[in-house]
């Protein structure tokens, strides 16, 4: 049966989308042509170099002195000059108009748009979502999925994305059949191609359809090191249920635009998940094949906002949800929420929905074992899109830019620019941290680390965070949103990174906030949290950084607990021995200065040496 529908989609594709490539790629190429030539042939008409002959006399004057003294003018352009710039910039505000619009491939996961992306644009999509009730299992969220994909456009009527989904986390909701948690996997990957057939001034229309290899396991053990195993939800045997399913979605968007702030699409669709899933000792129910209609609202109130909203309806056979009996059910599915571009290049998106699945084919899926509201984060980075913003930040090298230890300040490096900094105290734990300067106002950061002594026996998820000397990867991302430098009251970013330790996910959040007072004394003041399966640990980050010699920091910081987490602090000096270049010495005794690491105390107190630089 799988062989069969992976054949039947692979002849679908090369029929739908093979040929029109192929016919289409000429007409781009000679479109662009077009277009680079044109304004090209316009420039060079306007600056004509017209030569003209001169006649010398040879009278006794220049032959004596054998030389003639000739004085170049530049002859003034004038009114063309002026054309020219008038219209270069009509050019890039059209551009950043255009490009400051992203747009949406689809309003929430459930609902996709006819929308796709500009010839050789390419964007990269990181999100994440977690119940807003926590486990039963637990004080944490619980039921983390990320999601990541990348989005191309062979041209300007083909995109293709290629996409990864995982979730491990236990059942969020006790089953009737099973007294200890259920461990659940979903992990998915694929590729989806929408191609364009209809783009009108009113409205466009696409065909949209994915496939992807979807692991299901339910039973056994999915964290770290467990030594515990757990029944599946499938039959009564102790063994785990593992199946790889291969499943595909098909839809045919229809977006009609309603004015140019406005949107509409409405979508029919068809998903193909298996209608079972078992083991050697038995199988049961699952979802089946799923046929509904979605319809999804985007509008644009101001040039960098968008909201969106939409709503999937099941209709005919196949489910897509299940409660705590196993009883699999239909669920309407829904989403709201917030689309902010921060400048060009970056974009984030907040919202509410209860659809738990990331990808094209299981995002009409409720939450395993329960139909709940959830929230979700996603940011969305353009690299081919050229950053027009006349933004003038500090460009030359600062104190400021190279950040704090266990509190961070507002500032970011510049664009295109690279920060490394690393460094290992007396216990012997260490970290590395890098950052790039993804745009003007927005930083990418990538960091590990290794914890070599325990947090305090006061902290409520003691022995639960980390494992000694165990590597612990992160990525994260800063959002530069005020600053001082442009004539903000004060310089304020927000910063978000993601990653796991001993088989939990761990999301940390920060609202950085930088007041500087002058180019010696600034001071931080910044509220943070970090939710995991395990706990919900906060707190309040506060520092000062003051210049006391030349080349010379003072930088006293302290983490002041809110909830579930323990107050700690840190003394550093910063030196600056070459420009660019820094090292610095520190006593402290919070747990690490990685994110959760900083909500926690060691159960001793520590110093150490970091270096780093900036090129």
């Amino acid at each position: 049966m799988k062989a069969k529908f992976l054949l039947i989609y692979l002849i679908f594709i090369y029929n739908f989308f093979y040929l029109k490539v192929l016919s289409d790629q000429t007409k781009e190429i000679e479109s662009i042509k077009e277009k680079i030539a044109s304004p090209l042939k316009k420039q060079k008409d306007n600056f004509i170099i017209k030569w003209e002959k001169i006649e010398i006399k040879n009278d006794a004057e220049n032959q004596e002195n054998k030389r003639f003294n000739i004085k170049w003018e530049k002859e003034k352009i004038g009114i063309k000059q002026e054309i020219f710039k008038s219209n270069f910039e009509k050019f890039k505000d059209l551009d950043y108009r255009r490009q400051i619009n992203i747009p949406m491939l689809s309003i929430g996961k459930a609902v996709p748009t006819s929308n796709t992306l500009n010839t050789g644009d390419y964007q990269i999509t990181f999100s994440q979502i977690a119940p807003i009730k926590s486990a039963y299992y637990g004080g944490g969220t619980g039921n983390q999925n990320y999601f990541g994909s990348i989005d191309y456009g062979v041209n300007e009527n083909l995109t293709i994305s290629g996409f990864y989904s995982h979730s491990d986390d236990p059942l969020h909701r006790q089953m009737k059949k099973s007294s200890y948690p259920i461990a659940n996997r979903w992990s998915s990957a694929g590729l989806m191609f929408r191609w364009k057939k209809f783009n009108k001034e009113n409205y466009k229309l696409a065909i949209d359809t994915s496939i992807e290899s979807w692991d299901v396991k339910s039973g056994g053990c999915n964290t770290y090191k467990c030594d515990s195993t757990t029944k599946n939800i499938f039959n009564s045997s102790n063994k785990a249920v593992n199946n790889t399913n291969i499943i595909g979605s098909f839809s045919v968007p229809f977006t009609w635009i309603l004015n140019k702030n406005t949107e509409i699409s409405f979508v029919p669709r068809a998903i193909f998940l298996p209608s079972s899933q078992g083991n050697e000792n038995g199988s049961g129910e699952f979802y089946g094949i799923n046929t509904g209609f979605g319809i999804g609202i985007v509008h644009n109130p101001f040039q960098k906002i968008k909201t969106f909203n939409s709503i999937y309806f099941p209709i005919g056979s196949g489910n897509n949800s299940f409660n705590t009996n196993l009883v699999f059910q239909k669920e309407i599915i829904f989403t709201s929420g917030i689309n902010f571009s921060l400048d060009t290049k970056t974009a984030f998106e907040g919202y509410l929905t209860n659809a738990f699945g990331e990808s094209p084919s299981t995002s009409i899926l409720a939450l395993p074992s329960s139909n709940e509201l959830i929230f979700g984060a996603r940011v969305i980075y353009r690299p081919t899109n050229y950053d027009w913003s006349n933004i003038n930040e500090e460009e030359k090298f600062s104190n400021y830019q190279l950040g704090g230890l266990s509190v961070a300040n507002a500032y970011t490096i510049n664009n295109g620019k690279s920060r490394i900094k690393g460094g290992i105290d007396s216990e012997s734990t260490w970290w590395y941290r890098y950052d790039w300067g993804a745009s003007k106002l927005f930083n990418i950061d990538l960091s590990l680390n290794s914890i070599s002594q325990n947090s305090t026996t006061n902290n409520l998820f003691n022995g639960k965070y980390h494992d000694l000397n165990e590597i612990i990867l992160r990525g994260g991302g800063t959002a530069k949103i005020f600053s001082q430098d442009r004539g903000d009251l004060i310089t304020t970013s927000l910063r978000i990174s993601a990653g796991r330790s001993r088989g939990w996910g761990w999301l940390f959040g920060e609202l950085i906030n930088t007041y500087k007072i002058n180019n010696n004394l600034s001071f931080n003041i910044n509220p943070k949290i970090s939710l995991s399966g395990i706990a919900n640990p906060s707190a309040l980050g506060i520092s000062l950084n003051s210049k006391i010699l030349p080349g010379v920091y003072f930088i006293p910081e302290t983490n002041i607990s809110i909830s579930e987490s323990e107050t700690n602090w840190t003394l550093a000096l910063r030196f600056f021995p070459l420009e660019n270049k820094f090292f610095e010495i520190y006593t402290t005794n919070s747990l690490s200065f990685i994110d959760t690491g900083q909500l926690m105390r060691s159960n001793k107190n520590s110093y150490g040496l970091n270096i780093g630089l900036i090129f």
